[in-house]
Order: structure tokens, then sequence, then C-alpha cells
């Protein structure tokens, strides 16, 4: 026997009005509400023992972009990126009318038949062959480069200075020596006609740095590199540096660490590869975009 309508219906409503009361409590369960949020908002501040929100003072350093286009916290080390897989030795890429980007990684013991090699430049000989060669007629000349460092108990190669250089005719150069392990001293030697230079140099590096930038620009070392520096001297275009103890230089010649880099119309800035570069003033960064080095 069904239910009368009246009681059906009956039901429907006190199924509805549950539903709403769920749905928005009544003034007695705000109440309660309000009490038990008030009761645990107050244990909230009363328990001081956990761990507090770090001050502003404890924060990271801000994030800044840098010059070679990698990221890192303002005024802190950067940590030094991988190398490319395989290694070369004595590589020599030569373009005309065309930029050189790219990344190399140089092993100076790495053993090569002397007929496969690229022939030797008039400056040349078999003992200074150059373990990496980059020019270009026209175009600039961006540049990582990581060098590895000798296993110890390694046979190979005799030791000597792993020998880098980069020359361009119109462009600016820009390049970055890496160090894999503990490497043998460098020389490295850049020349632009009509551009800016900028390089930098691991930590290891002691010796000299020979810089001639044109007369109406400059030479600058970071303030890190600086500290580690003692000024030899300034003559006309060119100023040179000694990096780390003078007291260790002895003789007529030097087979340590040794930068020469020459613009004749742009400035050199010169800095160790894992600190900060500085930021790239509104014309400089314009000269960059058309290709162009002040």
């Amino acid at each position: 026997m069904s239910e009368p309508k009246y009681v059906a219906l009956d039901k429907q409503r006190t199924l509805f009005d549950t539903r709403i009361a769920m749905i928005i409590p009544t003034p007695d369960a705000k109440v309660r509400l309000n009490e038990t949020a008030g009761t645990a908002l107050d244990g909230l501040q009363a328990d001081e023992s956990g761990p507090r929100p770090p001050a502003y003072s404890e924060l990271p350093p801000p994030v800044t972009q840098h010059e070679d286009g990698l990221d890192s916290p303002s005024g802190v080390a950067k940590p030094l990126p991988p190398p490319p897989t395989r290694p070369t030795n004595h590589l020599s890429l030569v373009k005309k009318d065309d930029n050189i980007n790219g990344s190399y990684y140089v092993d100076p013991s790495m053993v090569l038949p002397v007929n496969v090699l690229p022939p030797l430049r008039k400056d040349e000989t078999e003992e200074t062959r150059t373990n990496l060669y980059l020019m270009t007629k026209d175009g600039h000349i961006d540049a990582d480069v990581w060098i590895r460092g000798r296993e110890e108990g390694a046979v190979g190669a005799s030791e000597k200075r792993t020998r880098v250089e980069m020359h361009t005719k119109d462009g600016w150069i820009s390049t970055r020596i890496i160090p894999v392990g503990n490497i043998a001293p460098f020389h490295l030697k850049l020349y632009s006609s009509d551009g800016r230079i900028t390089i930098a140099i691991p930590r290891s590096f002691h010796g000299p740095l020979i810089l001639s930038a044109s007369h109406d620009k400059k030479s600058t070392l970071s303030p890190a590199l600086l500290a580690e520096s003692t000024p030899i001297g300034h003559h006309e275009r060119t100023a040179r540096y000694i990096v780390g103890d003078i007291g260790t230089w002895k003789g007529d010649e030097w087979a340590g660490d040794e930068v020469h880099a020459e613009t004749k119309d742009g400035s050199i800035r010169v800095r160790y590869v894992d600190e900060d570069a500085a930021p790239l003033s509104m014309f400089e960064s314009f000269g960059r975009m058309i290709g162009i080095g002040l």
C-alpha cells in the first residue's frame, strides 16, 4: 500500500532542509566553528618550539642574468659546467665571413699522427703547434674552452704549455677557459682588429697578463682578479700584470700561464671563470646585438 501523497512530500522537504543545513550552518554551528578555530590558533601561537620561517637576510640571494648567458646568484661563485663528451687536440677552425660560436674540449696529451694534422702556419713549429686555433676574417668569436688535466702516471706527449689562439679582423672576442682537473700551464693569445675582448680564466692561473686596448678604451680586471694581481707597468696602450706570487718568477723565460690580448679598437676585460660577469652597458648590449664589439 503506497504512502499518502502529503507524507511523501513531507519526507522530501525534510531531506531538502537537511542538505541545506549542511551547506549553510546555523548561528549555533557558526559559534562552535569559531570557538574551534580560535582554540587551534591559540595552540599554534603558544607553540614556539617548532621551526620558524627564515628572516629576510637568510633568504638566498637574487638570481641575475650575466653576460655569458648563465644564471647565478649575485656575488656567489658559479659552478663550472661539464665539458663536452669527446675531447680533441690541435683543432684548427678558419672561417672567412662568419661568426665562430662553440664549445671545445682540448686534451693536450692526445697524440695524433702528424700526417692528419692541419698544416703548420708560418709562425708555427711542431714544438709550438697550437692545441686550438680559431680564426675568422669577418665575425665575432664566442668560445668556451675546456682544458683537460693530465692524469697521474699517464703516458703521452711531453709536458708543455697548452696553446690556444683566437683571431678576428672585424668582431669581438669572448672566451672562457675552464679547467678539467689539474691542468698544465696554458698560453692564450687573442687578437681583434675591431672589437672588445672579454676573457675568463681559471682560479689556478699564475702568470702575466699583457693587455693592449685601443687608445680611447681601457683594460680592466675584476675586483677578485685585481686582488690577486701585481701591476708591473703601463705603456701607451699596453697594461701588464702578474697574477699570483711574483716571487716565484725565476730567470728570463716564463713557462707558466700567460695571456696576451690585443684589440685595435675596443676595451679588454678579464675575470675569473667562476665569478659573475660585469653587466654590459646599453651601448655594449646594442653593439653585441648588431655584431659590433665596443
